[in-house]
């Protein structure tokens, strides 16, 4: 990874009180600095309803055969576009596009989230909510991060791998 983006974690990382040490990590470990960084969890099941403002359920039916719901609001990219769009990470911190919904990202285009400063945001909003949810608990705040919950294995997983970069790089 370059340092190319190192300016713009800095002032990222100050706004939502972060450690850019532990936000450059989180970068490395999730796109290795590729702005353009695109992921499809075709079986993702949290959405969020860009209409009422909270979690959208469809049915496992529909999770299972990557059928759009006929009633899945959307802002302006398509119903299918925001569908797929929200069950896909995006950009240096591979934020998911429902996780980005729901921390109030409007643009009609979730590929925005690509757009370094813009997807550097929402990463540290959403890195900022876990650490807030966990007291300050970076294990279980990573964890939160990537799987959604602070007691995954996956997560751990995840965890272990970007404190390991976090300790990498802050000895230079």
């Amino acid at each position: 990874m370059t340092n190319d983006h190192d300016a713009m974690i800095s002032q990222c990382a100050a706004l939502y009180n972060l450690d850019p040490v532990l936000v450059k990590a989180v970068v490395e470990q999730e796109s290795n600095g590729n702005t353009f960084a695109f992921r499809p969890e075709r079986g993702y099941r949290y959405l969020w309803n860009v209409e009422t403002n909270k979690p959208y359920q469809p049915s496992s039916a529909q999770i299972a055969t990557n059928i759009v719901p006929p009633d899945f609001p959307f802002l302006g990219a398509g119903r299918a576009a925001e569908y797929d769009g929200q069950r896909a990470s995006w950009g240096l911190m591979q934020v998911m596009g429902a996780v980005a919904r729901e921390l109030q990202f409007r643009d009609p285009y979730l590929s925005a989230l690509c757009e370094p400063a813009l997807g550097l945001v929402y990463g540290c909003k959403h890195l900022a909510k876990a650490i807030k949810r966990t007291v300050g608990n970076a294990e279980k705040a990573l964890s939160i991060y990537n799987s959604g919950r602070p007691d995954s294995p996956q997560g751990a997983a995840y965890a272990s791998e970007v404190l390991r970069r976090y300790n990498r790089l802050s000895k230079g």
